[in-house]
């Protein structure tokens, strides 16, 4: 499969990403570079590897709290909070 210039540009603008022209074709030949490499790994032949299933193997132990609730704490030493809640600045433009 290869990805044209056409592909990363409708992939920009769905993703709502401006980018130059000169973007667009180097990011049109790392992508297909990328689906290159993709492609020779699927032709490795994995048919003598035996897998195993290591959750059998794993000891189980107790599910047991190691830690106290400490949001108190880390509200204290918040610049700014609201109904127990941090307040952040806003990042999207509505």
């Amino acid at each position: 499969m290869s990805i044209s210039v056409d592909d990363v540009r409708n992939i920009a603008k769905l993703a709502c990403i401006g980018i130059t022209e000169s973007e667009c074709s180097h990011m049109t030949d790392e992508l297909n570079y990328v689906m290159n490499w993709i492609n020779q790994l699927q032709t490795v032949d994995v048919s003598d590897i035996v897998l195993h299933n290591d959750a059998e193997s794993l000891p189980e132990r107790d599910d047991v709290v190691t830690e106290i609730n400490r949001c108190d704490d880390l509200l204290k030493v918040a610049p700014e909070v609201s109904d127990q809640w941090f307040v952040v600045p806003k990042t999207i433009k509505s």
